[in-house]
């Protein structure tokens, strides 16, 4: 799998869909810093914003690659299954926070393996938190180096979209978020 290639798939997948892709980045980042901004003894309410909202940009990228209708306020639908989000999100930052105190690369591996879980939940509401972070571990097997790279260069996009006025970084955020849908899709099979 050719980690460029994920890259140049995700911006061909974002066409027409760029500008709506941004505002997405925006609304959730916005609406998950909200409450840190006011006063950081609210850090905690931004974690319960951000869980769900990031199930909903699990949903809202996975539409787009896969070529569904897309809408701004699918970002939300990840309030719809609040508890589960939220759980997942908890023991991932448990797993790679015990995983860094261990040796920092035992947290990596832990973060890079447990990385589909919001995918594997926008696919799969039913099924439970440990469930889902069970079945991220199990297809990262055999991926966990790839993916490694895709976030080194993930990272250097992302350096060089705030290098370009900070303004970039509204740009290449949405290409890094479609990329690892893609990532997902092509693990997934």
């Amino acid at each position: 799998m050719s980690i460029i290639d994920l890259f140049k798939e995700a911006n061909q997948k974002l066409t027409g869909k760029h500008l709506l892709a941004i505002a997405a980045v925006l609304i959730m980042s916005f609406i998950s810093g909200i409450p840190s901004s006011i006063d950081p003894k609210f850090a905690s309410l931004s974690i319960l914003l951000s869980a769900p909202m990031s199930l909903g940009m699990a949903t809202f990228f996975l539409n787009i690659i896969r070529g569904k209708e897309v809408r701004i306020e699918q970002i939300f639908d990840g309030f719809k299954n609040f508890i589960p989000a939220l759980i997942v999100t908890f023991l991932i930052a448990v797993a790679v926070v015990f995983g860094l105190i261990l040796l920092i690369i035992p947290g990596i591996i832990a973060g890079i393996g447990l990385s589909m879980s919001m995918f594997i939940l926008a696919d799969n509401p039913t099924i439970s938190a440990v469930d889902v972070l069970k079945a991220s571990w199990g297809m990262m097997k055999g991926h966990k180096a790839d993916y490694f790279v895709y976030i080194l260069l993930a990272i250097g996009i992302g350096i060089l979209g705030f290098l370009a006025l900070i303004v970039g970084i509204f740009y290449v955020l949405p290409i890094i978020y479609a990329a690892s849908a893609i990532f997902y899709e092509r693990i997934k099979k």
